[in-house]
């Protein structure tokens, strides 16, 4: 009897330079010291067009234009793209309930995707040798934002619209200081500041009082 093949899931932080990081939980076979990456996931995560079948025997979809189509399929363990087959051993491509999985070294030979894997900081770096359409939506985003900026129209990050009232309530402020002497006289000071809304504009209201002077014009 062969030997059983056994494969485990870990945890991997899988890494793209100018798209960013995602994690990710690749099958692991501790024999061969090889991973095996979810290829839908991936494909997804470089915005490539993938869609799977009902079964999940087989994934298809095309990488930049429609005319680039490929096509994962583990029934025949073959892999059609850019017009070439490649033919797959059993132990390179791999179905589970979840989708199918592919050797990460393929990845690159096949899909133009070169995978570096760390295994001691278990981080994953896949360097494309074309631009994938996520690169590209980047690219096009700033593109679009420094052309913005070029023309003055800025967009803001958040936008707080203010809401007027006819008539409104704000705040109050008072203060109350007094002054007594046995050599001088006394003085008593009051302080009364109020904030409100009118007619869709703003007021204030601010008025001063003194025990010697009384209210005087020029303090109001």
């Amino acid at each position: 009897m062969g030997q059983t093949i056994r494969y485990e899931e870990i945890p991997v932080n899988v890494r793209i330079q100018g798209v960013g990081a995602m994690n990710m939980e690749p099958l692991y076979n501790s024999n061969t010291k090889k991973i095996f990456l979810p290829m839908a996931e991936v494909l997804m995560f470089l915005h490539i067009k993938v869609e799977a079948s009902a079964n999940l025997d087989s994934l298809s979809g095309f990488i930049v234009n429609e005319d680039e189509k490929y096509l994962i399929d583990n029934t025949k363990k073959q892999i059609l793209v850019h017009g070439k087959s490649y033919q797959l051993k059993d132990t390179e491509l791999i179905k589970t309930e979840f989708g199918l999985y592919l050797d990460h070294q393929l990845l690159g030979e096949i899909f133009g995707l070169h995978c570096e894997f760390n295994f001691r900081n278990l981080m994953l770096e896949i360097k494309p040798d074309f631009e994938v359409p996520a690169i590209r939506e980047i690219r096009l985003a700033q593109f679009r934002k420094n052309m913005n900026h070029l023309k003055g129209d800025e967009i803001a990050d958040t936008t707080i619209n203010s809401k007027h009232h006819i008539s409104r309530f704000g705040m109050l402020d008072w203060a109350i200081n007094s002054i007594q002497s046995n050599s001088q006289s006394s003085d008593t000071r009051v302080w009364l500041a109020i904030g409100a809304e009118l007619f869709g504009g703003e007021i204030n209201f601010r008025l001063n009082y003194s025990s010697n002077s009384g209210f005087n014009s020029r303090s109001q």
